[in-house]
């Protein structure tokens, strides 16, 4: 099955396990379902959709949402990881499939890894209307900063703002700290806190 100029739709079969890390106290008014239209932020995203539409960015493993959200960082302070959860959203129904980037076959329709790591955002978001026009669910790529090519990234369609349940989807939230080992295991990286409890003295005084 294809959608326009061949680009293969990979299927999102019942039980399917999507994950997306965002901030537990949701910054800026975003919820953890979040479908970002390309009027919802200064530069708009890889794949988000002119309003009323929208996106909402999953991975297929925790690891690849760590990756999009700390990028190279091999240090991450405590702190920031105590300030995200993750949101873990299982597809309750069948039906529903996304344009696939990542299949072999995608390349006759000239698709690149450019489409999951290049800065033409412009094409890839025309990708995504396309896919949305011809009946697609979504959008799937690689992760544009896993070399490796071990995770994908799903952009989710519905309309554009914040919802807490989604049809199709049931979900449940866990704190981001219950995954760092599993994750670090994963990618490797050092979790460190900040050494608020060191001994502080004042300096000597100088005398003239």
């Amino acid at each position: 099955m294809t959608v326009a100029n061949g680009i293969p739709l990979r299927s999102i079969p019942a039980g399917t396990r999507l994950v997306r890390i965002f901030r537990t106290y949701f910054e800026d008014g975003l919820a953890p379902r979040w479908f970002f239209s390309d009027t919802s932020r200064s530069r708009p995203g890889r794949f988000d959709l002119a309003m009323p539409d929208g996106t909402c960015y999953l991975s297929d493993d925790v690891a690849g949402c760590w990756l999009e959200v700390f990028r190279a960082a091999r240090v991450v302070l405590q702190s920031d990881v105590d300030a995200r959860s993750v949101l873990i959203a299982v597809k309750s129904s069948t039906g529903s499939s996304v344009m696939d980037l990542t299949d072999g076959g995608a390349v006759a329709s000239g698709i690149s890894l450019d489409h999951s790591a290049g800065e033409d955002y412009e094409e890839t978001q025309a990708l995504a209307a396309e896919a949305l026009a011809d009946g697609a669910d979504g959008i799937v790529s690689w992760i544009r900063h896993d070399p490796a090519a071990r995770f994908r990234n799903f952009g989710i369609f519905a309309t554009a703002g914040g919802r807490d349940e989604s049809p199709g989807w049931t979900s449940t939230q866990e704190p981001l700290a219950s995954h760092v080992d599993a994750v670090s295991s994963t990618i490797g990286f050092q979790v460190v806190g900040l050494p608020y409890d060191l001994p502080v003295s004042q300096p000597p005084k100088r005398h003239r």
